[in-house]
């Protein structure tokens, strides 16, 4: 028997994701964000000149700005 009190949040998460695929696009971005900042931390760090380590940490840097300002106004646009 079903319980009656979760069907409001089964069709919330439905609506999400039929109604609202922008926001499921957003969220396939930010996991594809995270899949890069480990490899980029994969990176060895030996025998690595200071040039590529400060490289690594300006696109970590980049990738972060991006996720905390662009990414999230858009993912609040569409919420």
């Amino acid at each position: 028997m079903t319980d009656s009190r979760n069907q409001p949040e089964l069709e919330t998460l439905d609506y999400r994701a039929t109604e609202q695929p922008n926001l499921k696009i957003i969220e396939e971005i930010e996991g594809l964000i995270s899949q890069v900042n480990e490899k980029l931390y994969q990176l060895p760090e030996i025998k690595v000149m200071k040039c590529q380590l400060t490289l690594r940490g300006k696109a970590l840097e980049e990738l972060d700005l991006f996720q905390k300002t662009t990414l999230f106004e858009l993912k609040k646009a569409f919420e």
